[in-house]
């Protein structure tokens, strides 16, 4: 599943050009909400509304999630926000200068998730 620099391929879309086309807005319908529901079936459910309940989900999140070139697109908001997370967490200068997107999402999930406490 991996190459030979032990990382998973870029993932792509067969023609996506011409799907997007041809979908137009209605590529998915009202009301979907993106909760990843794996379908790989294991003797035992951790957890099956996230990726521990599928092995093959489980690997390919665990190779992506602490990369940065998985968040290319979103990593300006890792640059925006890095000096509040340090306020917010204590963070010294080097965690702040070295911060990983992965970081900055956990950092998020945590500030969001202390408002509904």
């Amino acid at each position: 599943m991996s190459n030979k620099n032990g990382k998973l391929p870029p993932f792509g879309v067969r023609n996506a050009a011409q799907i997007e086309e041809s979908l137009g807005l209605n590529a998915i319908i009202p009301g979907f909400v993106q909760i990843p529901i794996a379908t790989y079936m294991d003797n035992v459910w951790e957890d099956d509304l996230y990726y521990g309940s599928c092995q093959y989900a489980a690997t390919t999140d665990n190779e992506r999630f602490p990369e940065d070139s998985t968040y290319t697109e979103e990593l300006y908001l890792r640059d925006d926000l890095r000096y509040q997370y340090q306020k917010e967490f204590g963070l010294n200068d080097s965690q702040t200068q070295n911060m990983k997107y992965s970081d900055a999402y956990n950092y998020a999930d945590a500030v969001y998730s202390s408002r509904f406490e």
